[in-house]
């Protein structure tokens, strides 16, 4: 009596089709820990955030702070209903002095920051909308942020001239491309009422404010 063999072809299948599944598996938990990732830092930055507006004015802390590709945190000052932002992107077509806005989301309460995990561009419109969003709201200080990787001082392409109605810190979503994933930033309390973001100090050990640039 001969023994049942599986024919070579199926064979084949099947190893490929465990093959596959494993990579669509590993790789979809790698971007699930990229997520997680960022929203772990995210709601990190929100504490110190409002650790730092608690506290003495100067007070100083650096955290770590990774974002995932085409995201974008997002501070809305208390009465602003759009974020207004110019900025420089040859290749994506935004010139020098042209400003897009991004509607404040449902979620945003007060003065709110965001982490928006998807930026998309409302038609052919200049509007960009904060999508797949998470919102820390109702903060009673005002919130400042300078990048020295977006901004426009001593360079001309791919970066942001200013703000009005808040701030962003984005990487490759609107106006920025090739920008790290990981970075160091300060959270500094510079007045009685007022948080600054930054990336970079100054001689004297503080934050350097955005109207300094």
């Amino acid at each position: 009596m001969r023994k049942s063999q599986i024919p070579l072809a199926a064979l084949i299948g099947i190893v490929l089709f465990i093959v596959v599944a494993w990579a669509a598996i590993s790789f979809g938990a790698g971007i699930f820990r990229l997520s997680q990732q960022a929203n772990s830092d995210f709601n990190e930055l929100d504490s110190v955030i409002k650790d730092i507006a608690a506290s003495e004015v100067n007070s100083l802390e650096n955290v770590p702070l990774r974002m995932d590709d085409k995201t974008a945190l997002v501070f809305f000052n208390k009465d602003a209903e759009i974020l207004e932002i110019q900025g420089v992107r040859s290749d994506a077509g935004y010139k020098a002095g042209y400003s897009i806005s991004i509607p404040r989301p449902s979620l945003c309460i007060g003065g709110c920051l965001c982490l928006c995990k998807k930026v998309n561009k409302v038609g052919a419109s200049a509007e960009f909308e904060c999508s797949k969003n998470i919102c820390s709201s109702d903060h009673d200080f005002e919130l400042e942020l300078y990048s020295s990787l977006l901004s426009c001082k001593d360079k001309n392409d791919n970066c942001l001239q200013g703000t009005n109605g808040g701030y962003i810190l984005e990487r490759n979503a609107i106006f920025t491309k090739n920008q790290p994933r990981a970075m160091s930033i300060y959270i500094q309390k510079t007045d009685k009422n007022k948080v600054v973001i930054c990336d970079v100090l100054n001689e004297q050990g503080n934050c350097i404010l955005p109207q300094n640039i």
